[in-house]
């Protein structure tokens, strides 16, 4: 999964500021476990191996918030970035007190934003160099 961030630059599209390039898999590991609040990781798997990454944690009151949504380069463009949003969002008010979502997206990364604006996303405010969206249930 970290190879397909193969650069500095689709690290940071990716996995913001916080992780430097290269990633190793304990340094990754080690932002996930400290991550505030509670926190769920979701991985799609196709015959075993995983195709897409995502997570969803606790921000503010009441906001589930949406990071790290990332899918196989050789499976972009097939819906899994959907499939993975959706699922983290219907997953969540599951475990977290649920009545908004958010989600942090660099304003370059078009992609990204065209799918969480489809989802029902819309743009909030910039903070930081992103673009923080929010959905309501």
């Amino acid at each position: 999964m970290l190879a397909w961030a193969p650069d500095a630059d689709a690290t940071r599209l990716w996995a913001g500021p916080t992780i430097g390039f290269p990633v190793s898999p304990e340094q990754l590991w080690d932002n996930l476990h400290h991550a505030p609040g509670a926190a769920f990781v979701l991985c799609a798997t196709t015959d075993g191996e995983v195709v897409g990454f995502g997570q969803v944690m606790t921000r503010e009151d009441g906001f589930a918030h949406l990071a790290r949504i990332i899918v196989a380069p050789a499976r972009r463009g097939q819906g899994l970035g959907r499939v993975l949003c959706v699922q983290l969002m219907q997953i969540a008010p599951t475990f977290l007190p649920v009545h908004a979502f958010s989600l942090y997206v660099y304003p370059e990364n078009r992609r990204a934003r065209a799918l969480y604006r489809q989802l029902g996303f819309a743009d909030a405010r910039e903070e930081r160099g992103f673009l923080r969206m929010e959905a309501r249930l």
